[in-house]
């Protein structure tokens, strides 16, 4: 009891984090507007990482008197280990973007899609400001949260089922249906690195490589004009072939990193299936599936208005 305890606790601190990330959006935008936004972004986006996301996880820790080391597994790495994660992971982030693409392959059936991404540098200057704000902050706030917090509190309840619902959560947090797949599938991968080398530090290393290569692939193409080209049939399926490859040579990776850890790590502890769906039906969680919900049908209803 008091072990579910815990995990509805961390349920608790999910809603908390969504419900403050959500206010601050709309505060943001009600008071100062969307130039100010723009303005003012990574300003913003930092404030959202460092405050909304990582300060609640720490007062968490600290309130739940759990130690922070057994917690957030600040374990070393060697460099072996970490090679293979960078290899995987950029492995991982074509896969996940193919994802990304079918889902909106999928939504453009309703209507025209449009993608909303960070601006591409303009500069040296900015391109470091990204690199800190896009590529380490949400590194090592959101690993500290999501691999950390809360991957660690639902462990036991099994190994698996703890990756499931980490990744699950990381991917509802970012609250665009556009973006849900390939979150989902990289959560699962970075909390399963976690997993097979004891360290939070593979999945904040991943995480970091995986956003560097998307802020310096949007630098290298910064002088080309944004496409609205639909994404065809044709293309959707050159992608999925691409996709499989890849995931082919991923898997192998996988392997090879699984038989490297070998011996070194825990056993995979089985899903306490009567303990894991109450606290993922837990009422705050519903309350941020609902709102997910809520945002994912006006996205929709948006897709089958003209543009005008």
């Amino acid at each position: 009891m008091e072990r579910q305890l815990t995990e509805k606790h961390t349920n608790y601190l999910v809603f908390a984090v969504v419900l403050i990330y959500l206010i601050f959006q709309f505060l943001f935008k009600l008071l100062f507007g969307d130039a100010w936004i723009d303005n003012n972004l990574y300003m913003l986006l930092a404030f959202f990482q460092l405050i909304v996301i990582l300060l609640p996880a720490l007062v968490f820790i600290y309130l739940n008197g759990t130690s922070p080391a057994a917690v957030l597994k600040l374990k070393p790495i060697t460099i072996l280990e970490a090679l293979l994660v960078i290899m995987m992971t950029v492995a991982s982030s074509l896969i996940a973007s193919v994802l990304n693409s079918f889902v909106i392959f999928l939504l453009e059936k309703i209507g025209k899609v449009t993608t909303v991404n960070v601006p591409a540098p303009a500069s040296v200057p900015e391109l470091w400001t990204q690199i800190f704000v896009i590529v380490l902050l949400p590194a090592v706030c959101e690993e500290l949260f999501f691999r950390g917090v809360v991957f660690g509190m639902f462990e036991p309840l099994g190994t698996r089922a703890a990756v499931i619902i980490s990744a699950f959560y990381f991917a509802l947090f970012h609250f665009d249906i556009r973006n849900l797949l390939g979150p989902f599938f990289l959560g699962l991968l970075f909390a399963w690195f976690c997993y097979r080398t004891g360290s939070i530090l593979t999945g904040i290393l991943a995480h970091f490589t995986n956003n560097l290569l998307a802020v310096l692939i949007n630098w290298n193409n910064r002088h080309i004009p944004a496409s609205d080209a639909a994404l065809t049939p044709a293309i959707m399926g050159e992608l999925l072939i691409l996709a499989s490859v890849v995931g082919f040579i991923l898997a192998i990776m996988l392997k090879a990193f699984e038989a490297l850890k070998k011996g070194k790590v825990k056993p995979a502890s089985g899903n306490k299936k009567s303990a894991v769906v109450p606290v993922i039906a837990h009422w705050p969680m519903l309350a941020v599936y609902s709102t997910y919900l809520i945002i994912t049908v006006l996205f929709l209803i948006s897709l089958t208005r003209p543009l005008l």
